[in-house]
């Protein structure tokens, strides 16, 4: 890393264009904080508090975010492109728009969170659990979700075209007719008006 921020404190303030390149954070907040316009690449976020923030329009790429807090955080329009979440805490997470595209929340407690209309393609949540998460209108193609457990969410409008029902849990999960069809073609059937 280039360079190191330690114990700072971002709390409640107004950031825009911040530029950061092989940067170290490490125990900082930045509760409340409204960030836009900025970015951060190849980065490591070490326990730092992004409670109740709002993330507009930035650029968190290929970044490492370790035992961080994201409760009641809310991603507008952001690209956090190839990152990795370890440890992390996402309570009432909001995401909005935006690529999150080749990111690794492996094992991630994702339940109830929001995603809605964000692009999510080959990003691993391998036995992540998003038991009643809403996952609307999103691009999850060629996502890895073996031993996930999707039950209870939400789904509707996301392409699922990739996802193996035979992988992952989706009892209970909300999906439309189109979404039916495709899963059941992923599973072998042979699907027929009638």
């Amino acid at each position: 890393m280039h360079t190191q921020l330690h114990d700072f404190d971002w709390e409640d303030q107004e950031l825009a264009d911040l530029s950061h390149d092989h940067t170290q954070f490490t125990d900082g907040t930045l509760i409340g904080a409204q960030l836009s316009a900025s970015s951060f690449d190849t980065c490591r976020f070490s326990n730092v508090a992004f409670n109740t923030a709002t993330l507009r329009s930035s650029a968190f790429t290929n970044c490492t975010f370790t035992q961080c807090s994201f409760f009641d955080t809310a991603f507008d329009d952001c690209r956090v492109f190839g990152s990795t979440f370890d440890r992390c805490t996402f309570a009432a997470l909001k995401v909005t728009g935006g690529d999150w595209s080749f990111s690794s929340m492996i094992g991630a407690d994702l339940r109830g969170v929001e995603f809605t209309e964000v692009r999510l393609r080959e990003v691993d949540l391998t036995k992540a659990r998003l038991e009643g998460a809403s996952l609307r209108d999103c691009d999850f193609s060629g996502a890895l979700l073996f031993g996930a457990n999707l039950a209870e969410c939400d789904l509707r409008g996301s392409d699922l075209s990739t996802l193996d029902p035979s992988e992952c849990s989706l009892r209970g999960a909300l999906i439309t007719w189109q979404q039916s069809i495709d899963l059941a073609t992923a599973m072998g059937l042979d699907v027929r008006p009638d």
